[in-house]
This record gives structure tokens, C-alpha cells and sequence, in this order.
């Protein structure tokens, strides 16, 4: 089911609610994905300033979340939407939760990048993390950018970019560990940088969430508790099946 099609089921009554709450969702989605950027670089900088100053704009994602729940609360009451629209809404509660959960990781990144802003950390240690945020940070992009599309043809690169964060996620936590080991001194440090790794993957489960939540908007469908396998492979038969329609 493409866009096209999907708007076609969209009752016009609450068509332009609809488009702005999704609207508004993308806005949000695009403040989080500018948290995690500058907070990484708080961190690889030991910028204390721009860590601090990420603190402070993480109510800013908390105000779109109280908005945005608020919205979709009004819509089901008030237009009580059924089939497609339900699902719209629905996820859109779920992504909403998501975003805001990857926001509050990537201020406790920044927090990190604060404690951390004095401390006497090789600086190879820093920029240990950079490649896995860099995958992290294109598999949110590549997420929003399907989500903002309603185009689920793109996932199964999305869950190829996870799989490659989690090869990334279990290299540089291997290389920490190792550090740890031959520097004992350095441990309470390296830990830092080590639950920083963790908190980027946790980034990544959540963009690949998104996915999942844009698949049931999509084709009506709970993924969650399939393998990525079995996704996929949905995913490749409705390609097929879209293929054959046309």
C-alpha cells in the first residue's frame, strides 16, 4: 500500500488534523534527531557547554510529546476513527513514545558528556563511539524519512543499517572491556564511555520500532513479534504484491 492509496481511506472530515498531527510528529522527530547529533558531539568535543545546553532543550521534546498526546487523544474522541485512521492515530501515540524515549537518551548522553568533560580520558576513547553513532544516527534518519513518506519499501535497508549497529555496538564494547582490563585506573571512566555505547544502540532498537509502528500503519500488521527474517519477508511479499497490482 503506498501513500496514494492510503490517503484515499483517510476520512476527509479530520483529513488536515490528520496531516497536521503527522506534520507536527515529523517536527519532533527531526528536534530528536538533532538531540542525538549534538550530544555525540558534546560528548567526542568534551564540550560541557553544548552538553548543558542540550539538558536544557530536552523540554522542548517534552512539550511536542504533551501536544501530540493531547492531539491524539481530542481525535479519538471526538472523531472516534475507525480502520486506517485508528491505526494512524494508534501508532502515532507509539512513535511519539519512541521519540521521546530516544531523546532522553541522548540527554543522558549529554549528561554524560558532562561528567566526563574533566576527566582524564585518552581522546581515542571518545572518538570510539563515533562510528557506531554515525550508523545510529542515518538508521533514525532513514526511519523518519520512510515514516514522513508513509513508504515501508525501504525498511529492510533500515534493518540492515541494525544489524550492522550491532556488529559496531559489540566491536567497540570489546575494545573497552579490553582497555578497562590493561588500565584498571581508567575503569570508572571507560564505563562511561561503555554505557554511552549502550545508550546508542538502545537508539537504534528504538528507530527500528518506528519502522515496525510504520508497518502496522501501513498494512495493518503487529510485527513486534516477529523475527527480523520474518519481517523481512513480509515486507518482500508485499513489495511483490504492490509489484503485481501495478
Amino acid at each position: 500500500m503506498n501513500q496514494d492509496t492510503l490517503e484515499q481511506h483517510i476520512s476527509s472530515q479530520f483529513n488536515t488534523e490528520i496531516e497536521a498531527l503527522r506534520l507536527q510528529m515529523m517536527h519532533m522527530g527531526a528536534l530528536v534527531k538533532l538531540q542525538i547529533a549534538l550530544a555525540v558531539k558534546a560528548f567526542t568535543a568534551r564540550d560541557s557547554v553544548l552538553a548543558e545546553q542540550i539538558i536544557k532543550d530536552d523540554s522542548l521534546v517534552d512539550d511536542y510529546k504533551m501536544t501530540l498526546d493531547n492531539e491524539c487523544y481530542r481525535i479519538l474522541a471526538l472523531r472516534q476513527p475507525t480502520a486506517v485512521d485508528l491505526r494512524l492515530v494508534i501508532a502515532a501515540l507509539k512513535i511519539i513514545h519512541e521519540l521521546e524515549i530516544i531523546a532522553d537518551l541522548a540527554e543522558r548522553i549529554a549528561k554524560a558528556a558532562l561528567r566526563s568533560s574533566t576527566a582524564k580520558i585518552k581522546p581515542k576513547l571518545f572518538t570510539e563511539i563515533q562510528p557506531l553513532a554515525e550508523l545510529v544516527e542515518d538508521m533514525l534518519h532513514n526511519a523518519l524519512e520512510a515514516l514522513s513518506k508513509l513508504d515501508i519499501h525501504n525498511i529492510t535497508q533500515i534493518t540492515g543499517i541494525e544489524r550492522d549497529v550491532e556488529t559496531e555496538y559489540s566491536n567497540v564494547s570489546r575494545n573497552l572491556i579490553a582497555h578497562m582490563l590493561q588500565t584498571p585506573k581508567a575503569i570508572s571512566s571507560v564505563l562511561e564511555v561503555l554505557w554511552i555505547t549502550r545508550a546508542l544502540e538502545r537508539i537504534g532498537d528504538h528507530a527500528l520500532h518506528i519502522c515496525e509502528h510504520l508497518i502496522f500503519i501501513v498494512q495493518g500488521e503487529n510485527v513486534r513479534h516477529l523475527t527480523q527474517a520474518q519481517r523481512e519477508q513480509k515486507l518482500k511479499l508485499a513489495e511483490d504484491d504492490d509489484l503485481t497490482a501495478s
